[in-house]
């Protein structure tokens, strides 16, 4: 026989061949826009998620630790010198000696990061003494002034209440 009568051979593994690489090249773009399509809602999904919620839940976890740790520190200067700091010396009383008086006599810091008692926009709380003997914590808000609504509220941190609705 002559091969010209008889090319199926050769044609039958170039097209098997053919077939081949058509498969994984087709299976290789499936593949590819699958993950590009994918990436794509990712990148999308990022930008319509707005990231003041995530600000929004750090700056209440950081409300309600410095609620308990300050509660704690202030608990622990009046065991110490007998009575909490006066409004006037402020909650500064718990980090740094007092320069107004009473200044406690040995004093030394119940707490030794002046961060502790700065509120999650970087200002020092204040100290309120309250007519029933309580006292309150007070921050001014994202503003760093005194009144203002939303975010930028006066509150006092020691009751959940008083939070602006952003941080409930």
């Amino acid at each position: 026989m002559d091969n010209k009568d008889n090319p199926q051979p050769r044609y039958t593994f170039f097209k098997k061949l053919q077939l081949f690489w058509y498969i994984v090249w087709r299976a290789l773009f499936i593949v590819g826009y699958s993950l590009l399509v994918a990436l794509f809602v990712l990148i999308v999904a990022a930008f319509l998620i707005p990231p003041s919620n995530v600000d929004d839940f750090s700056t209440l976890l950081k409300l309600k630790k410095d609620s308990q740790e300050l509660q704690i520190a202030l608990e622990q200067y009046a065991d110490r010198y007998e009575k909490i700091p006066s409004e006037e010396q402020g909650i500064m009383a718990l980090v740094e000696k007092p320069t107004l008086p009473p200044i406690p006599k040995n004093y030394r810091p119940i707490l030794y990061k002046k961060s502790a008692v700065l509120d999650p926009w970087q200002t020092p709380y204040i100290l309120k003494h309250l007519a029933n003997g309580n006292y309150a914590i007070i921050t001014i808000g994202m503003d760093k002034k005194e009144g203002g609504e939303g975010k930028n509220a006066d509150f006092n941190i020691l009751k959940l209440d008083s939070y602006p609705k952003e941080f409930q």
